[in-house]
């Protein structure tokens, strides 16, 4: 019924304030899974850095498959684990992929150079990885513009409520 009464234009004022609280309940749903901080524990851990950060844990050495589309630097804070591969750049190169080994201990990885590198964690031993999406600058630029968004759906719906003079009928109706 919905959907036919969208398709004829005729819709009520209230389903397209039903429609307008939906899209502001999916941003913030969309928010929230996007820039939640994840922990992964087990064997053959496998996730993906944006401009954040992974820690990850290992009681025993283990290697690891990196494994990007673009040129990236991967470094450890300590800077005893360095992967870069933006120096041996090739024409038209698809992927860009190396395996490392990372030795028994707490390490926390940052892309200093590109975003989306995907770590597999490849080894019979446990590991445990938490890993934080986007730095502050991402996730501020990415929460102000949700933000604007939501807040635009929210007056779109209250003025789908009220009219097109909702405003008027706020501040100068006594009945309300």
């Amino acid at each position: 019924m919905l959907v036919r009464e969208v398709i004829a234009a005729g819709t009520s004022a209230r389903w397209h304030a039903v429609l307008y609280f939906a899209v502001a309940a999916a941003l913030i749903l969309l928010a929230y899974e996007t820039l939640a901080m994840q922990t992964l524990n087990g064997t053959g851990i496998e996730f993906t850095v944006g401009s954040g950060y992974a820690h990850v844990q290992t009681a025993a050495p283990i290697y690891a498959e990196v494994k990007s589309h673009a040129p990236f630097i991967l470094e450890s804070s300590d800077r005893s684990i360095r992967l870069d591969m933006s120096a041996n750049r090739q024409e038209f190169q698809a992927d860009y992929e190396r395996d490392i080994e990372i030795p028994a201990g707490e390490f926390d990885f940052r892309l200093t150079l590109g975003s989306n590198v995907t770590v597999k964690l490849r080894s019979d031993a446990d590991a445990s990885a938490t890993v934080v999406p986007y730095n502050v600058t991402d996730s501020s630029i990415f929460l102000i513009v949700t933000g604007m968004s939501v807040l635009g759906s929210l007056y779109f719906a209250f003025r789908a409520l009220r009219g097109s003079n909702w405003q008027s009928k706020l501040y100068f109706d006594q009945s309300l």
